[in-house]
């Protein structure tokens, strides 16, 4: 109970963030190129934008569509799969490379991962379901994705600018999370410099929780913390400020009448979704199973980026 009223303390966010403060160094330029008066160690939430300017500044897979198919011409974009993809992505807020990775490759970041285990170096999260940030501790993830160019071009494209990694997930098992948009917990200013690959490492299927998401929705605003009562104050972070955002999600979706879609996956298949995409994991259906995959968040670095739900600053590993 300690820990958790501790890490709920924005005091204790304070001196983490000073902690690690060489991985918010760069914030320093950042925060004067965007005119954000503010310590790179201190909270910050969406509030602390409102009096900025954006200047127009907005991602190319936000464009309206002709501007879209003209930025792409001058980016000089000759791959016309890599092409139709921004446009469903743009359309409907996700898509889909087929065999993307190697089975081989799969195989390879499966054992990766379960070297980290084995020798307890991985940092989990959610139960023991996911680990983070593997990418920084296997010199074999790190060949595999940084040799998917194809990707990255994708990434840069969806920016209009560099995409850079700021986060890998593994996944053990299904994460049976609520619907969601990730842009809460990974939050840019200007708004929207958020995508995510995510990698079947095996067959996903309903019995072991495949994913769901809602076409469409990215297009709807940004939920962020004025949208609902996170029971954050001065000096605290709410501690029911998930589930009330998941709730607000959940409204969102009614609101819409949104309507869900499925992901099965066949090994190396990679679903590429808009930051803003509403998408969850669903219920496991067979007990035991086991659902690997690999989740790839990308920020471009230029943009103020921090955790709108914490009001964290985004502290950069790699």
């Amino acid at each position: 109970m300690l820990k958790i009223f501790l890490r709920r303390l924005k005091l204790t966010l304070f001196l983490y963030n000073f902690i690690n403060r060489s991985g918010l160094k760069h914030n320093k330029k950042i925060y004067k190129k965007w005119g954000l008066k503010r310590s790179i160690f201190a909270p910050i939430h969406s509030n602390h934008f409102a009096t900025l300017d954006p200047k127009n500044k907005i991602p190319l897979i936000d464009e309206d569509p002709n501007n879209l198919r003209e930025r792409l011409s001058i980016k000089n974009i000759k791959n016309q799969d890599i092409k139709d993809l921004i446009f469903q992505i743009h359309q409907n807020g996700y898509g889909v490379i087929k065999n993307g990775f190697s089975i081989e490759e799969c195989k390879i970041i499966n054992q990766e991962i379960d070297k980290i285990i084995k020798t307890n170096s991985a940092d989990f999260r959610m139960s023991g379901k996911k680990v983070m940030y593997a990418y920084s501790q296997s010199k074999p993830i790190q060949d595999i994705i940084n040799s998917k160019t194809e990707l990255q071009e994708i990434m840069d494209s969806m920016f209009g600018e560099h995409a850079s990694l700021f986060q890998s997930i593994n996944f053990i098992e299904g994460s049976e999370q609520a619907p969601h948009s990730d842009g809460i917990h990974m939050s840019t200013f200007p708004k929207g410099y958020l995508a995510a690959a995510w990698i079947a490492l095996e067959p996903v299927n309903e019995d072991n929780g495949q994913l769901v998401y809602y076409p469409g929705s990215h297009k709807l605003p940004i939920v962020n913390c004025n949208d609902f009562d996170s029971g954050s104050t001065q000096l605290m972070i709410g501690s029911e400020a998930n589930k009330q955002f998941e709730k607000k999600i959940g409204e969102v979706i009614k609101e819409n009448d949104l309507k869900p879609e499925y992901f099965n996956a066949d090994t190396g298949d990679v679903l590429i979704w808009h930051g803003n995409l509403i998408h969850g994991g669903t219920p496991i259906k067979k007990l035991g199973a086991t659902r690997k995959s690999m989740v790839l968040h990308y920020m471009w670095k230029e943009a103020i980026c921090y955790h709108e739900l914490t009001q964290r600053p985004a502290i950069w590993k790699y």
